[in-house]
């Protein structure tokens, strides 16, 4: 029986050389090509997803801009709903009306305060008569000739005499 030598147990087979590599060198342009194309692949499925999920956000903003809507509506749901519940008592339709329209009952008397300070001061006459129109000529002539006095017109103001001033024309 022959035996093997300690030496040639203890030494690895020796790889198989491809005919496109020297020998003694390993094969790395698989693993590299398998991460380009690993790569590759994740990029479409970033890019392809990206869009919906784009979608689904801006879904998402709706919604909560929509929701915010239906809240605010549904205040004013239930400020109108008080409202009308307000408007079905006589007794706030009889003071909402004494208040807003001057009524009074039957036997009562009105009465309106004139030249409170809610009414507006009357307006001072500038004294510029706008001219009659005439028959001869067309109303837009009248018109730019009553535009044209008022514009032409000198205004005068009045000054009141205050203390000791008796000639009227102020300070």
């Amino acid at each position: 029986m022959a035996t093997a030598s300690p030496v040639a147990a203890s030494t690895p087979p020796a790889p198989s050389a491809s005919p496109a590599a020297p020998s003694g060198q390993r094969v790395r342009s698989s693993m590299t090509t398998r991460a380009a194309v690993l790569l590759g692949v994740l990029a479409i499925l970033a890019a392809s997803y990206a869009l919906p999920v784009r979608a689904w956000l801006d879904q998402r903003a709706q919604l909560a801009a929509v929701a915010e809507q239906r809240d605010a509506l549904a205040a004013e749901v239930a400020g109108l709903r008080a409202a009308v519940q307000l408007w079905q008592d006589p007794a706030y339709v009889r003071a909402q009306a004494r208040e807003r329209l001057n009524y009074v009952e039957p036997g009562e008397v009105g009465l309106v305060v004139l030249g409170t300070e809610s009414t507006p001061a009357p307006e001072q006459a500038t004294g510029v008569v706008v001219p009659e129109p005439s028959q001869d000529q067309p109303w837009w002539s009248t018109l730019v000739s009553a535009f044209t006095e008022v514009g032409n017109a000198s205004l005068e103001i009045e000054v009141p005499a205050q203390d000791g001033d008796t000639t009227g024309l102020g300070p």
